[in-house]
């Protein structure tokens, strides 16, 4: 696994959610956090590719649930170190999909 050298910058990371509370509210998290920085928001795939391909983040943070796809499934491009990050901003997730291995663990009430 890479480590991301801090030297050189914050972790890039670009936001895909066809929600645009949840975005936010990720992106104003993670903006406090030092080290990282949200360099795009998306609410579909298809944006999604347009805008790494654009910005060349270091990390994509996908829902596993959008309009025009599957963030899980779908390839929105090459990021610079070649990973993505997927999590389901969806608290209403069913016990089958959290079964089929969309996730690795049950959510936190």
């Amino acid at each position: 696994m890479t480590r991301h050298d801090y030297e050189t910058g914050p972790l890039r990371l670009v936001l895909v959610d066809d929600h645009e509370f949840a975005r936010a509210a990720v992106a104003t998290s993670l903006a406090a956090q030092p080290g990282l920085e949200v360099v795009g928001e998306a609410g579909s795939v298809a944006v999604a590719r347009a805008l790494v391909e654009l910005v060349e983040p270091d990390v994509a943070i996908l829902d596993l649930n959008l309009p025009d796809g599957n963030g899980g499934e779908s390839s929105i491009g090459t990021l610079r170190n070649g990973r993505n990050f997927v999590v389901s901003s969806s608290p209403a997730l069913s016990r089958n999909e959290r079964r089929s291995g969309c996730c690795p663990r049950e959510p936190t009430q």
